[in-house]
């Protein structure tokens, strides 16, 4: 007996030790606490409070709209696994005005903090994802159309280190879902009456027809009561300056043109991409004039322009958020005025009537709601989702012998090995693996009479130059997704939809290690040429590709590198080491030759550097074959390449350009191996 209790007591004592040890254990798993995030609309409201009202009244006229309860329906509890997930869904609540309460839970990463840090991190995850609501999708009526017509909002939430739990949700508008709906139905209706044949037409005419259409449709709203492109198109038509830039960032999506509303501390407007370039569009101080005589400061104008008759003002200063380094790297503005000219845009007419349509499958969307259209965006960009697969087919009149076949190239895959066709799917589904370029070709008896051309949007590159025909189009050795696609079809002798898009990426299809191409069978971003043993000078190559030789033992004897069309101003700088002599005493710059000629005399190291303001956007890496080594590790802006005190000659070489991101770029590849060696 006295064993019995002896052993109770043991395992008592050993209990209590137990939950003495695990219970600041699990106090330290559950510690937290509970916070709330409330924001209004500053561009409309001088209080929280203010926009709160006015967006309780906008809340109160859609509950008696009779909306169906599966249009205002919120899926209560829903749970997320990423900060990403959870603002699509808000996104989603959005477009459809909801005014319902939003609950929600999202896992985050606050381990190892407490206290006011642990509240800190909380309330800064809640803030990514109400920021995230408004990343820039190709949906017309989200991204910046979405954001200028927010009210208020507001998020009360319990947290601990791992998860966050939002018990009120409350997203408040400047509009109702039945206003949007009209809106929408409006805007749809304009692309086959006021727009019809926007497809066969220049982004600048589809631009100026908008342009136009706004500054004839709408007057400023002296009173500055409405903001809202609603207002704009109906009733009165009256509106301020954000209702005028978000009607024109709705058409012009609609058009497949690429543009963002940016701000002022006092007003709104737009920039619109036209070719590899942003111009200033301005409706709201355009329309002042029916004789467009103010097109020259307001439309498809440079910073100084639009800027030009603000006197002190300063209200086409933009703010910091729309005009810093990461902004303008992303947005770059032209310098110059676009040239305008009306009849030389709409000559550009297809009048073949083919149209191509196209669909893309995108990472954690699946597939698009509906097809884009004849040189329309299909995918994402600025968000990092991949493209997974896609389907490409036509449209054409009756007795038009012409059909459509595509291949991509996927991740740990490879280029596909047969040829998809008319509609079915390239790609992958349910496998997580990403597009890295892809190739698209007409067939078909009447093929020989049309060219079909398309681009894509890389990650890191942004967008690259048009390829046509079958050619490659995207990357390939770098591991880089497809984010984006534009695709057209023309008439042989036709140019493409935009006759000035010269895309700033330069290259349509870098493979690292490869040949790279471009429509103009030529120039990329970064272009050299070696002279070789025996060989004398090669032809130039570009953007990756090996310029020299491997495994021939012929070695380098000089160098010639100058820059394509990146989209900034600035040179290209280069110095070799070379047998006998050294480091070349002065920099040899844009094409001209740095090394020997006729003298028999190897290089054995480079350095190569970027100046000016291309220098502020880009990257140049490089790495050499050297003799009995191979292929060392890459340099990046001026680093030394090579061998110095071997007696090693220079073999091979790739360069090329990477933009930069946040400041800074990534090496094109991995490899450990160092890009000099000295003794």
């Amino acid at each position: 007996m006295k064993k019995q209790i002896k052993a109770l007591l043991a395992i008592m004592i050993a209990m209590v030790m137990f939950a003495q040890i695990q219970v600041p254990v699990l106090a330290a798993a559950e510690e937290g606490g509970e916070s709330s995030l409330t924001g209004y609309n500053e561009e409309y409201f001088d209080s929280y409070e203010e926009a709160e009202a006015a967006g309780e009244e906008i809340a109160a006229e859609a509950s008696d709209s009779g909306l169906s309860a599966e249009t205002k329906r919120v899926d209560a509890g829903a749970s997320f696994s990423t900060t990403a997930e959870a603002s699509e869904y808000l996104r989603k609540q959005a477009v459809n005005r909801v005014t319902d309460n939003i609950t929600f839970s999202v896992k985050y990463n606050g381990y190892g903090l407490t206290g006011n840090a642990l509240k800190a991190k909380a309330d800064a995850t809640i803030d990514e994802i109400y920021k995230g609501i408004f990343e820039i999708t190709p949906e017309p009526n989200e991204g910046d159309y979405l954001l200028w017509h927010m009210a208020s909002y507001a998020f009360s939430y319990s947290y601990d280190s791992s998860e966050i739990h939002v018990t009120t949700g409350r997203l408040r508008y400047l509009t109702t879902k039945d206003q949007e709906t009209s809106v929408l139905a409006k805007a749809q209706g304009l692309m086959s009456t006021e727009f019809a044949g926007w497809q066969q037409h220049t982004d600048a005419y589809n631009t100026k027809k908008a342009y136009d259409w706004i500054r004839k449709t709408f007057s400023y709203d002296d009173d500055q009561k409405d903001h809202t492109a609603y207002g704009g198109m109906f009733g009165k038509h009256k509106t301020v300056c954000q209702g005028y830039a978000s009607t024109n960032y709705l058409l012009l999506r609609m058009m497949g043109i690429d543009n963002r509303i940016v701000v002022s501390t006092s007003h709104g407007w737009n920039i619109v991409r036209i070719g590899g370039l942003y111009y200033n569009v301005d409706a709201t101080w355009g329309d002042n004039s029916d004789t467009g005589s103010l097109d020259r400061y307001y439309f498809l104008t440079n910073n100084y322009n639009v800027s030009y008759k603000d006197g002190t003002s300063g209200s086409h200063t933009r703010k910091y958020e729309y005009s810093n380094s990461s902004f303008n790297a992303r947005y770059p503005m032209s310098t110059n005025n676009y040239y305008y000219d009306a009849e030389a845009e709409s000559a550009f007419s297809n009048t073949s009537g083919v149209t191509v349509d196209y669909v893309t499958h995108i990472q954690n969307v699946g597939w698009e709601k509906s097809w884009r259209k004849d040189g329309q965006m299909s995918g994402t960009s600025g968000r990092s989702l991949r493209l997974e697969g896609i389907k490409i087919q036509l449209e054409k009149p009756a007795g038009v012998d012409l059909g459509v076949e595509y291949k991509t190239h996927i991740q740990n895959i490879g280029w596909e090995s047969t040829w998809r066709a008319n509609g079915t799917m390239s790609g992958t589904s349910g496998r997580a693996l990403r597009l890295e370029a892809i190739r698209i070709r007409l067939t078909g008896a009447d093929a020989s009479r049309y060219n079909i051309y398309y681009r894509v949007h890389a990650q890191n590159y942004g967008w690259l130059d048009w390829a046509k025909n079958g050619a490659e189009s995207g990357t390939a050795g770098q591991g880089l997704r497809l984010e984006g696609i534009q695709i057209m079809v023309r008439p042989k002798g036709m140019t493409l939809s935009s006759a000035a898009d010269t895309a700033i990426r330069g290259c349509s299809y870098v493979e690292i290690g490869k040949s790279s191409t471009s429509m103009a069978g030529g120039s990329g971003l970064i272009n050299y040429t070696t002279h070789v043993q025996n060989y004398g000078w090669q032809g130039w190559v570009h953007d990756g590709s090996i310029a020299g030789t491997t495994g021939e033992a012929k070695r380098l004897e000089g160098i010639k590198i100058s820059l394509g069309n990146t989209g900034y101003a600035g040179a290209v700088y280069y110095r070799t080491h070379i047998q006998n002599i050294g480091w070349e005493n002065s920099l040899r710059y844009n094409g001209a030759m740095s090394g020997t000629s006729g003298r028999s005399l190897r290089l054995e190291a480079i350095q190569i550097k970027l100046d000016g303001a291309v220098a502020e956007h880009y990257d140049v890496y490089y790495r050499v074959h050297a003799q009995n080594i191979g292929w060392l590790g890459w340099a990046k802006n001026a680093e030394p390449a090579g061998t110095e005190g071997y007696a090693y000659r220079l073999e091979g070489i790739q360069i090329v350009l990477m933009p930069k991101v946040g400041g800074s770029s990534s090496y094109p590849s991995v490899n450990t191996r160092s890009p000099f060696y000295k003794r």
